[in-house]
């Protein structure tokens, strides 16, 4: 689809590089450690249902420009189905075509408008 899957997760690194490895996953997961990223995103609870200064669950889609398309933040340990996932991927790749599509239309009318 033309895009990066990439886990934020806020535990520290060296764990996260044994799970990787482990499970020989296919995306990139990064350390939060601080917390810093889950701040950012307004996830981080002080106190939340599994503890102490933790992020609530959450799945962020970004375009191309580092906008957020989509997003769901969850309650303790919910997130949203892998189908409505895919199917948000599946419209961010549409859009991303369509746009595609317009720009080459317009630079082609411009072409021949010029020659």
């Amino acid at each position: 689809m033309g895009g990066d899957m990439v886990v934020i997760a806020s535990q520290p690194l060296a764990p996260l590089i044994r799970f990787s490895h482990q499970e020989e996953l296919p995306f990139k997961i990064l350390s939060d450690a601080g917390r810093v990223v889950a701040r950012q995103y307004g996830v981080f609870q002080v106190v939340g249902a599994l503890g102490i200064n933790v992020a609530r669950p959450a799945v962020f889609l970004l375009d191309e420009r580092g906008q957020i398309v989509y997003q769901y933040v969850g309650t303790a340990t919910d997130r949203p189905c892998t189908e409505e996932v895919l199917r948000q991927l599946d419209r961010l790749a549409r859009n991303r075509e369509k746009a595609a599509f317009t720009n080459n239309v317009k630079t082609s009318a411009r072409a021949a408008v010029s020659s």
